[in-house]
């Protein structure tokens, strides 16, 4: 059956598809994350009721950098700038791959990759209970 003129192309494929026609899946996914991280970063600085400019001395930046930090729309973010924000909270970062079912992953470097907080000594306790 053909495609009559004005039909949407993308009907029957999935939101990763449309991403991966127009271009922008690995931004998309990568700012998506950020956003993600930033605002649990946020959430947790909160909770443990913590300034920004106290914070930023626990991780030894400056609060411009704290800013960026935070800024869900700013993209850019590092491992050791994540690792730092975890410690100034009392938590670590873990870092999981896990398998996409897809057979492959050309173009997705990083999609089955999960980053988040976790509070220190939670897997040890898992794996004395196992």
């Amino acid at each position: 059956m053909s495609k009559g003129k004005g039909e949407n192309p993308h009907i029957g494929s999935d939101f990763d598809d449309f991403l991966r026609e127009e271009g922008i899946y690995d931004e998309v996914k990568a700012s998506t994350a950020k956003r993600v991280l930033a605002r649990r970063i946020e959430r947790e600085r909160k909770a443990k009721r913590l300034t920004k400019a106290k914070m930023a001395a626990r991780m030894q930046i400056n609060c411009e950098e704290m800013d960026r930090l935070l800024d869900p729309e700013n993209p850019s973010i590092d491992l050791k700038m994540l690792m730092r924000a975890a410690d100034a909270l009392g938590k670590r970062v873990d870092i999981q791959l896990s398998d996409t079912g897809q057979s492959s992953r050309v173009g997705r470097p990083w999609a089955p990759t999960r980053a988040r907080l976790s509070t220190p000594g939670k897997i040890s306790k898992q794996l004395a209970h196992a």
